[in-house]
């Protein structure tokens, strides 16, 4: 008779399980587009080494469907449109999730750590009688996670014990995933009974800017208290507009009644981690520290030099703002102008122009940031040669001239500008 030792179905089990294993990750979307934490919602799945399911649900999900199934690491796409879920309300989530977690059996389910993830994790955690995880920052493997607690001051690794791990996950520490490959499938998600008796959807009322959004940017100015008045904003506004960066504030300005609360940046607001991160008339309180210390540079411009911000900041000016924030801007014209810069021939081929400010381009193997790409289409004397914001690099007519590269910054005219550390002359640029 055929007989098989208990070790070897344990270990057939185990394998079957590990096999079938999967994560599931909610789409967050508004009008009509899918809100960027939910690729690195994304990306964070990723890292569990477990098929990749996104639950994409709202009144009308056909144009999120189509963007997220190009999504790099995504196996399948659960689409469930109803207008049961306009709004992407808890309520009217929570049954659809535990539906499809009833069906598929997922061993993880996140979310991002926006509001909407905030909202809907805890929820869900409850009907499934686990504890949620909340603002992760890092998955060391399937069981055990990092994330931050007391504001962020300490950092909590823990390892989950639940059959069932609910995250939700920050998104300034997990990239977005690339989009663009090929097309996921989709199939519909598993019916459930929706009642919208507790809460209902009426509307939402939007600020428009034509800034960067807050989460994504990579410059951010915010201000604080020290401004004093919601229309002294203007001066950042006028300094946003220069650099191309999104506008914050701090809680105490947004309690104030300075600027709308959408732009409050903290632990209770919004969690920001922008490659320069300017702070103004900002003291620096820990519930402000905790939405912004990951920045990459954190500039402080405030009146007192015992400002709490100064501990985080790498560069800090002691000044009046209401003077220092106007000198600011008046001269940063000066300094993004773009300029040409000769370079030898081994720093070809240089394809096409990024469409954005903030593209990299490589130059010697390092990575050199562009600014100001508002350029037309030139040819200049000595083979030097202009183009447009989307054209193409040419090699120029003159053989002397071996190579042309958009310099990094405008340096002062009158001095020797330099990139990676070696000098040029003034006369190798123009303007």
């Amino acid at each position: 008779m055929f007989q098989v030792s208990r070790s070897k179905l344990h270990q057939c089990g185990s394998l079957f399980l590990r096999r079938f294993k999967g994560t599931l990750v909610i789409a967050e979307h508004n009008e009509g587009k899918v809100v960027p934490i939910t690729f690195s919602a994304i990306t964070a799945a990723k890292q569990l080494g477990s098929e990749v399911t996104v639950l994409v649900a709202g009144a009308k999900t056909s144009s999120i469907v189509t963007e997220v199934a190009k999504a790099e690491g995504v196996n399948k796409i659960l689409s469930a449109e109803d207008e049961a879920f306009k709004g992407l309300l808890p309520e009217s989530l929570t049954p659809l999730i535990l539906a499809s977690q009833k069906q598929f059996s997922f061993t993880h389910i996140i979310a991002g750590a926006s509001a909407f993830g905030k909202n809907l994790i805890p929820r869900v955690a409850a009907k499934l009688d686990v504890s949620p995880i909340s603002d992760v920052i890092g998955i060391k493997d399937a069981d055990t996670f990092i994330r931050t607690i007391y504001a962020g001051n300490a950092i909590q690794t823990l390892k989950a014990k639940d059959a069932v791990k609910l995250l939700t996950i920050r998104g300034t520490n997990f990239a977005a995933c690339a989009v663009g490959g090929s097309e996921a499938p989709s199939e519909k998600a598993p019916s459930c009974e929706v009642k919208n008796d507790i809460s209902s959807w009426i509307n939402q009322e939007l600020s428009k800017s034509e800034r960067p959004e807050l989460t994504s940017a990579k410059r951010v100015i915010s201000g604080g208290r020290g401004l004093k008045s919601g229309d002294n904003f203007k001066l950042l506004y006028e300094l946003a507009d220069k650099l191309k960066a999104a506008v914050g504030a701090s809680r105490a300005a947004v309690d104030a009644g300075f600027v709308p609360n959408d732009m409050q940046v903290g632990q209770t607001g919004k969690i920001v981690a922008p490659e320069l991160y300017i702070a103004i008339g900002i003291s620096g309180a820990i519930q402000h520290l905790a939405g912004m210390k990951d920045s990459k540079t954190i500039v402080a411009i405030n009146k007192d030099p015992e400002a709490p911000i100064f501990q985080v900041a790498d560069l800090g000016l002691v000044a009046d703002l209401f003077k220092a924030v106007p000198e600011m801007t008046e001269k940063i014209d000066q300094y993004a102008s773009p300029l040409w810069l000769v370079e030898p021939p081994d720093t070809w081929p240089l394809t096409k122009l990024p469409d954005y400010d903030t593209s990299e381009i490589l130059l010697e193997r390092k990575k050199v940031r562009l600014c100001n790409l508002n350029l037309s289409e030139e040819k200049l004397p000595n083979g030097r040669l202009r183009v447009s914001q989307n054209g193409d690099f040419e090699p120029p007519a003159d053989p002397q001239i071996e190579a042309l590269v958009l310099h990094l910054e405008l340096k002062n005219k009158d001095s020797t500008p330099s990139i990676e550390g070696r000098p040029r002359c003034p006369a190798d640029f123009v303007k």
